[in-house]
């Protein structure tokens, strides 16, 4: 039997406590009827956890789902900016190179 104090103790504690006391194991202050309280509390905890970020990931229900990929390398302004400088460096060695050694004049 769990004393009350001692279920109010395991209440106040946070998640990363909890885990903690279950990983002493035989080293934890709470033992036998106590330590089992404290799996059950810890694993109840984690289940909320759960499901409040599985609420929070799930598109509503008035969101239409997004079929289109959007990591589209055109969509992001760096990309966009990238692609045009190592263009235009690639354009400048070009030129440089036709002008040094064929020697064509541009």
């Amino acid at each position: 039997m769990v004393a009350e104090d001692t279920k109010q103790r395991i209440e106040a504690m946070t998640i990363d406590e909890m885990a903690y006391e279950i990983n002493r194991g035989r080293r934890s202050i709470y033992q036998n009827d106590n330590f089992a309280h404290l799996k059950t509390r810890y694993e109840a905890r984690l289940r909320e956890i759960n499901t409040v970020q599985n609420s929070t990931t799930k598109p509503s229900d008035h969101e239409p789902p997004n079929t289109h990929h959007t990591n589209h390398i055109w969509q992001r302004p760096i990309g966009a900016i990238w692609i045009i400088v190592i263009g235009g460096l690639i354009l400048a060695s070009a030129i440089f190179l036709i002008r040094h050694y064929v020697g064509i004049p541009l």
